[in-house]
């Protein structure tokens, strides 16, 4: 004989509960690290632009002066370790190089460009000024620095 036990249904599986973690501390984190980051660019923006303002106008009376050929305003312009160590005929042997192809200096325009630099804490901005000549025009790259508490022309570069 045989025996068949009775049929039993299987049990239903109990339905999963719905997820009760929600999305939004995710979300706010999210929001938050792009806030933080965003606001951290526009503050490293703001201070370069401060900087490159305050050394622009270092930039320019020294611009100025080698325009006029007043050579002993530009050397002024200068700080203390690019004056000391170039000779005081320095700028009028490179004007007297470039006017010899060029012409004469008659203006600048710029800065056509420029960058701004920290390294062990000192605070470099490199401004291109294109300074126009009879005969044409080159860029002059000015490389300036914070010295006692006043901008200063560490070093500049003419393109011939």
């Amino acid at each position: 004989m045989s025996t068949t036990e009775p049929y039993v249904p299987p049990l239903p599986t109990p339905p999963t509960p719905p997820r009760s973690r929600s999305k939004t501390p995710f979300l706010l984190g999210c929001a938050l690290l792009i806030f933080l980051v965003g606001g951290g660019c526009v503050a490293l923006f703001l201070a370069g632009s401060r900087s490159v303002s305050a050394a622009k106008v270092p930039a320019e009376q020294f611009l100025v002066a080698i325009e006029q050929a007043d050579y002993k305003s530009a050397r002024q312009s200068l700080t203390r370790q690019t004056g000391a160590s170039s000779s005081a005929s320095s700028i009028p042997d490179i004007m007297s190089l470039l006017q010899k192809r060029h012409g004469k200096s008659i203006s600048h325009t710029g800065p056509q460009n420029y960058n701004v630099s920290t390294f062990n804490g000192v605070t470099q901005v490199r401004l291109v000024y294109l300074e126009k000549f009879e005969r044409g025009q080159t860029p002059v790259q000015l490389i300036l620095t914070p010295e006692n508490g006043q901008w200063k022309v560490a070093g500049f570069n003419f393109q011939l």
